[in-house]
């Protein structure tokens, strides 16, 4: 009788540490697996720290390289200034009001001066990307952004239309000057510009405004979704070029009748 009653309690010791072992080995697998995640985690934080200091380097580089760019510009447009007012002061020397008059002109067709007048101002940028667009079967990222053939034809249009002046993202547009795809940029004058560009063109409003709006370039491009955008202005003011002179003896010229 003695046997009988201990046996259940036996029993239930038993139950117990059975339980007590697997409750351990749980714990032991949970303590396994947050230590895992914990560890993940410090080393994505680690990770996303670095990776934190690396962009700062590197946006400080960006910056000191854009401090050295406008220093450099600074030096260019020093130069050439120096170059304007030693022909201006030979000029002058000479006593030759030609070859006074004859220097202004040449400094005119050659995009040296600023000048002002009526024209346009072309905003020309990608398209807005709409959610879901890209699982078109038609879709395509290359004709939703500006290309360099893009602003070419557009350079087309307003020569052909009479423009006398023209810059883009004030880089004045010489025979010399070919914007060039460099990526997501364009080269104009050996800088490089990002959209949106901004086109500004002097000459007969009305006749380049009717001419671009119905260009294939502008027609095309909208249908695309390209923003484009045309603004007459009664005053319009075009910087004068002021890169390298080496530009002005080499590179492409856009002829009146060229279409790209």
């Amino acid at each position: 009788m003695h046997w009988e009653v201990n046996k259940p309690k036996s029993v239930v010791a038993m139950k117990k540490r059975d339980n007590s072992f697997i409750l351990f080995i749980v714990l032991f697998l949970f303590g396994i697996v947050l230590c895992v995640q914990i560890r993940s985690t410090l080393d994505a934080l680690e990770k996303k720290a670095a990776s934190a200091v690396k962009l700062d380097d590197l946006k400080k580089r960006c910056d000191e390289a854009a401090d050295d760019v406008d220093r450099i510009k600074a030096l260019i447009d020093e130069e050439n200034k120096k170059g304007d007012n030693f022909l201006e002061d030979f000029a002058v020397k000479s006593g030759d009001s030609s070859l006074i008059k004859e220097l202004e002109t040449i400094k005119l067709q050659a995009g040296w001066t600023d000048v002002k007048g009526p024209g346009l101002e072309i905003v020309l940028n990608d398209a807005v990307r709409k959610p879901g667009e890209e699982l078109l079967a038609d879709y395509d990222p290359n004709k939703k952004i500006i290309h360099d053939s893009d602003i070419m034809e557009t350079l087309n249009e307003l020569k052909k239309a009479g423009a006398q002046a023209i810059s883009i993202n004030g880089e004045r547009i010489i025979t010399a000057s070919q914007p060039v795809c460099t990526g997501p940029t364009i080269k104009i004058n050996n800088t490089r510009h990002a959209v949106p560009y901004t086109i500004k063109a002097i000459g007969n409003p009305d006749a380049m405004y009717d001419g671009l709006s119905n260009s294939r370039v502008v027609q095309i491009g909208r249908i695309y979704g390209k923003q484009i955008d045309i603004t007459k202005s009664n005053e319009v003011i075009v910087s004068g070029y002021k890169g390298n002179l080496k530009y002005l003896i080499s590179g492409l010229e856009v002829v009146e009748n060229e279409v790209r």
